[in-house]
């Protein structure tokens, strides 16, 4: 992993782009049988799209705020897959929720290991000034 956040500003931003596309065509296609079953498989699409997307930028599914991302990601998946409801964005707000808890803990293993590297480097200048 390079840089800061597993998934990076573009990536999200496809992300949530992708998304909204989808939950969109969802609303319009709802509104006859045909689009219906269209919009299923739209929906079972996505999911299989974020899921691999996630995976492969490393996000993972357990942990501090595993449970979180799970009933976001899970949870969406499934209220896409009920007709009507379907048309509310359940595919946006998930893939926004995981977005959100993945950054959060990128940005607290980064304070982590800032934090290690200045205690590393506190305790290196005090035995040396120990030493002198």
């Amino acid at each position: 992993m390079s840089g800061k956040y597993r998934i990076s500003g573009v990536t999200a931003g496809f992300i949530i782009c992708l998304t909204i596309l989808v939950d969109l065509s969802q609303i319009l296609l709802t509104l006859t049988v045909i689009g219906s079953i269209v919009s299923f498989f739209l929906g079972v699409t996505l999911g299989f799209a974020l899921w691999l997307i996630f995976t492969l930028h490393g996000v993972k599914y357990s942990g501090v705020g595993g449970l979180k991302k799970v009933v976001a990601s899970f949870g969406s998946m499934v209220l896409e897959f009920v007709p009507i409801i379907n048309a509310l964005p359940f595919a946006t707000i998930g893939a926004l929720i995981v977005l959100h808890e993945t950054r959060k803990e990128d940005k607290k293993k980064h304070a982590d290991m800032k934090q290690a590297a200045n205690d590393n480097r506190r305790q290196r200048s005090q035995s040396y000034q120990e030493a002198a």
